[in-house]
């Protein structure tokens, strides 16, 4: 029943969902669903098939985790723990290290079918930069934004509302695109800071905690930026950025191949899944 839920009724059900400022579901809309029911021993088939598949998913997720903190303990032997700065690395507020912090637009736009990518925390929660399922606006309002906050390649987007805050991903691409206001942009100087150094010292608890402490507003964690300005973060050598970088670059380059592998048994997955409940998995 969960995976058939999951796999059949999930898009239906959130089209039926009303109401305004919280969503919820009709009694009926639920206990009038439909279920096929094949034999017992079919229904055990198609969920030892599609657990050992979220089995594999899990463990692939897991190993994507522990190259995360790999990149974290490298970052420990280099630097040291910057609470205690044993290595007597020069530590700097935010804004003394960058050109701009701000933040995008604080009013909700006019979403668009397609147009210019509209990019929210949702769309950096993960640590990257994804447009797979954003919202569009339209270039004339891309046009307007941008003359205050304006993302570039090589910029640090900082999630700064909502209960993912704190989490920080680099601009990798060419494409243009606009922020909401629950991301912070912020442009570093780089004959200071390097790009992926910022990125992977934001990610440290030294400064999570920084966050953590300066979160205003009751009920929505709200970042605001006078306080993200103030973030204390330690600044080595350009030089010893540059071997930690270096250093990085590997561990990332076996994650981008493990996250291939990852959207890839993700798809198995959601194939098996179909071809489970139109009863052609054991045909």
């Amino acid at each position: 029943m969960y995976y058939f839920l999951k796999h059949k009724w999930y898009r239906h059900v959130k089209r039926r969902e009303v109401g305004s400022a919280t969503n919820y579901m009709k009694y009926n809309d639920i206990a009038d669903l439909k279920i096929p029911l094949p034999p017992l021993p079919m229904q055990k088939k198609i969920v030892r098939v599609l657990d050992k598949a979220r089995e594999l998913i899990d463990l692939r997720g897991e190993q994507i985790r522990l190259l995360d903190e790999l990149v974290q303990s490298v970052f420990y032997d280099m630097f040291g723990d910057p609470v205690g700065n044993p290595m007597g690395w020069e530590v700097r507020k935010l804004e003394e290290i960058t050109t701009k912090i701000t933040d995008g637009v604080h009013s909700k736009p006019d979403y668009t079918g397609e147009g210019v990518p509209f990019i929210s925390v949702k769309d950096i929660g993960t640590g990257s930069l994804i447009f797979d399922d954003c919202k569009f606006i339209s270039p004339d309002s891309h046009e307007k934004y941008i003359k205050r906050c304006k993302p570039e390649k090589g910029d640090i987007l900082y999630t700064k509302v909502g209960a993912r805050y704190g989490i920080p991903a680099i601009v990798d691409s060419d494409k243009e695109f606009s922020l909401y206001v629950s991301v912070a942009l912020i442009k570093p100087r780089l004959e200071i800071i390097k790009s992926v150094y910022l990125r992977e010292v934001m990610k440290i608890p030294f400064v999570y905690r920084q966050a953590v402490r300066s979160i205003k507003g009751i009920g929505v964690p709200d970042l605001h930026l006078k306080e993200i300005k103030k973030f204390l973060i330690p600044v080595p050598t350009i030089e010893e950025q540059n071997n930690f970088i270096r250093k990085i670059q590997k561990i990332e380059a076996q994650k981008s191949l493990m996250q291939q592998s990852l959207d890839e048994m993700k798809n198995n997955y959601n194939s098996l899944m179909q071809r489970a409940f139109k009863g052609e998995l054991f045909s």
